[in-house]
């Protein structure tokens, strides 16, 4: 290995180390503010969204369609798998069918 394959495992030890102590003690600091709960309560729910609407809008009405066929499936049954088994079939059959792009 040359010395600056080297220098690069050692930077990127030491950054995996910083950000893990990071982690470690910035955690204290975030269960005793208030505002940081409430920004990191909110936090899976905008990702959530930042990452399924964009697809949604790429993928047209069949995006839509078994978006609205998963969420009326998870709130009927109560059961993720079940839901989400009726959204790949549903975007199956829109592909089938020639909604997909």
């Amino acid at each position: 290995m040359r010395h600056d394959d080297w220098v690069l495992l050692l930077l990127l030890g030491a950054m995996a180390l910083a950000l893990r102590l990071i982690g470690l003690y910035g955690g204290k600091y975030l269960s005793a503010n208030s505002v940081a709960q409430a920004m990191l309560s909110a936090l899976p729910g905008s990702l959530l969204v930042a990452l399924v609407i964009p697809e949604l809008i790429a993928r047209g009405i069949a995006g839509w369609l078994a978006m609205a066929v998963t969420l009326v499936l998870m709130k009927n049954t109560n059961n993720t798998a079940v839901g989400m088994l009726g959204g790949i079939v549903t975007t199956g059959l829109c592909r089938a069918a020639g909604l997909s792009t």
